[in-house]
């Protein structure tokens, strides 16, 4: 698929107007779970109104797409994710995000070695488990830092597991679960600890598609973030409960880890870097 610039900031991507449409309705699915409680309390109902205000104002007010013609302002106006530059649907989402983790942790029915989940299967309880073994043999390295924290559901075919890393929006692991294969998708702001994750999984045989850079704004340089996909496709059962613990297990090394990073630069010189 290939976009053509016209020269004035306006760009022709075949399909622009079908991927508008299913990032809309995406953000219109991840608010409904919000409006079946809205009528609980007065607090979920003010913050059901405001989040569907804020999608109704950013949909009314971005520059309509014709003929899969989109502006670069109009692309950088939406992904921008840094609250600090305005509100954004990607800002938006994330609060979603938010909300949705929050809501998903009060109503689930179980917990799976301390990971909140709902309407899971008994392999998926064994598969959550072995996940959760590996975070739990190396969280107390993170001392008194915020993260880890971790729910689970089902979506179908598929189990999904969602870490967060930390209190960072833009640092999240998640890991699709289906039969035996895993799929990883880690975002991050820092390329050098996505390379880390991956490094540290070098020898599980999962195999990375070429890192990603996204600009969320077109003005700051701030608004880079990345993102690591990595694919397993494990022999058997006990292969894949291998790779999930592993993964588990890896993740506390990257709790603050751009803080650590600085200090040891302090002691071991960098080679420049």
């Amino acid at each position: 698929m290939e976009s053509i610039s016209d020269g004035h900031g306006n760009l022709y991507i075949p399909g622009a107007q079908r991927l508008v449409a299913i990032l809309d309705n995406g953000v219109h699915a991840m608010l409904a779970p919000l409006a079946l409680i809205a009528e609980e309390s007065k607090q979920a109902r003010e913050l059901h109104q405001g989040l569907r205000a804020r999608m109704d104002r950013l949909i009314a007010a971005r520059a309509a797409v014709v003929d899969d013609m989109i502006s670069g302002k109009t692309i950088a106006d939406m992904t921008s994710g840094r609250p600090a530059s305005g509100d954004s649907l990607h800002v938006l989402i994330m609060d979603l995000h938010k909300e949705v983790n929050r809501l998903q942790r009060e109503i689930s029915t179980e917990e799976v070695e301390g990971a909140k989940a709902y309407d899971i299967t008994d392999p998926d309880r064994v598969r959550l488990a072995a996940f959760m073994r590996g975070v739990i043999r190396t969280a107390s390295l993170k001392f008194d830092h915020p993260g880890l924290g971790t729910t689970a559901a089902r979506a179908g075919s598929t189990l999904l597991i969602q870490n967060d890393l930390g209190t960072t929006d833009a640092h999240v692991l998640v890991v699709r679960v289906t039969e035996t294969t895993a799929l990883v998708a880690h975002t991050d702001i820092h390329l050098q600890r996505l390379r880390f994750l991956q490094s540290l999984l070098d020898e599980t045989g999962i195999r990375w598609d070429e890192l990603r850079l996204h600009q969320g704004s077109a003005i700051s340089q701030s608004d880079l973030f990345y993102v690591a996909r990595g694919r397993f496709e494990a022999q058997d059962s006990p292969a894949l409960l291998y790779l999930l613990e592993r993964l588990g297990s890896r993740l506390v090394f990257l709790i603050d880890w751009n803080r650590a990073r600085k200090r040891l630069r302090l002691l071991v010189p960098m080679n420049g870097r």
